[in-house]
């Protein structure tokens, strides 16, 4: 009578053993004895020491059934009740933590540091700032996602106090609201000093096939100053040379210099599109009489610069070591590491 145990009716488990020396007559070991008392098998046991005779044998283990039965079923309502309790309360627990989220995500604080968070992401500022510098750069990211031009202060903040927080994204979307202000001014007053001004902040903005197009169609009438002219030619040279298209930046680039001798914009212009011809002793003496002229030395640094960032590394390094053959003390901060915000010039 212990069909209601699985493990009985399979060989080499250890009530089937059991079974099998009961069935010989063999004696039980007293650690199988004790195994049978803790399995409620007691019938097992008498029948084992005569003490039973088969039919009364068969009713002990009929009940000792019947009791088994009934306890496994007590046990599985039992486990079952716990399983209930247990998925009750881990119910219970997610909506208290769903409230909790919905109360911390509705806190003002929260949101406030949410959207401050995506927009920081948006702007590319993915590094810690520090809070002097998150008060002053906030107001400037939430401008600009709004469209708004930040303000001639802001712009020399993030040139000198907070240039770790320049990044591309952020002077992207500036040069582009300057370019469409100065642009727009053009439209309105035909003034050809904002198409210079759009131009200059075209460039910065990757969109110096647009600066070529505005600068290419102001009349020839609007440009009677040599000045103006000048600064015009420059610009379009520096259009033409993003646009890699150096003998036209360089003819532009020669009568800039010719109009006004003493400016060292077209100098620089006219260094940078040498160097970028693979006329490394020409682009020198171009930048030398750029900084001679009031050129800044970091200016001309960053300009070649970003001319060197354009190139392949073999043709990096030729010109490099050119540029140091020609004057090591001059050309030294060729051996420093590159500053990956070199702007636009020339």
């Amino acid at each position: 009578m212990v069909e209601d145990i699985p493990s009985a009716m399979i060989a080499g488990t250890r009530i089937n053993g059991v079974l099998q020396s009961l069935a010989i007559g063999r004696p039980l070991a007293a650690g199988t004895r004790a195994f049978l008392a803790d399995r409620g098998l007691g019938s097992l046991l008498q029948c084992s020491d005569g003490l039973v005779t088969q039919a009364q044998f068969a009713e002990i283990a009929r009940a000792e059934r019947d009791e088994r039965r009934e306890r496994t079923m007590i046990d599985l309502a039992s486990n079952q009740d716990r399983q209930a309790a247990a998925a009750t309360q881990q119910v219970a627990m997610w909506a208290e933590l769903e409230q909790e989220r919905l109360k911390r995500e509705s806190d003002p604080r929260f949101i406030a540091n949410q959207v401050s968070r995506e927009l920081r992401s948006l702007f590319g500022v993915d590094r810690y700032v520090k809070p002097p510098a998150f008060k002053r750069l906030m107001p400037m990211l939430r401008k600009l996602n709004a469209g708004l031009r930040i303000t001639e202060d802001d712009v020399v903040w993030l040139t000198t106090e907070g240039r770790d927080y320049a990044t591309w994204e952020i002077m992207r979307v500036h040069n582009r609201l300057e370019a469409d202000f100065f642009i727009s001014e053009y439209t309105r007053t035909k003034n050809a000093w904002n198409a210079v001004n759009a131009s200059g902040h075209l460039r910065k903005c990757d969109a110096s096939a647009e600066a070529h197009a505005l600068l290419s169609e102001i009349p020839a009438n609007r440009l009677v100053r040599s000045k103006l002219r000048s600064a015009i030619f420059t610009t379009h040279g520096g259009a033409l040379r993003d646009l890699q298209k150096f003998d036209e930046a360089l003819t532009l680039g020669e009568k800039a210099h010719e109009l006004t001798p003493n400016n060292f914009r077209p100098c620089t212009l006219l260094g940078a599109v040498n160097i970028e011809l693979g006329r490394i002793e020409a682009g020198d003496a171009w930048y030398r009489k750029a900084e001679r002229l009031g050129a800044r030395a970091d200016n001309i640094e960053s300009d070649l610069r970003s001319v060197l960032a354009r190139m392949s590394p073999d043709q990096r390094k030729q010109i490099v070591d050119k540029l140091l053959t020609l004057d090591s003390v001059q050309y030294a901060w060729l051996r420093r590491p590159a500053d990956t915000r070199s702007a636009h010039s020339g």
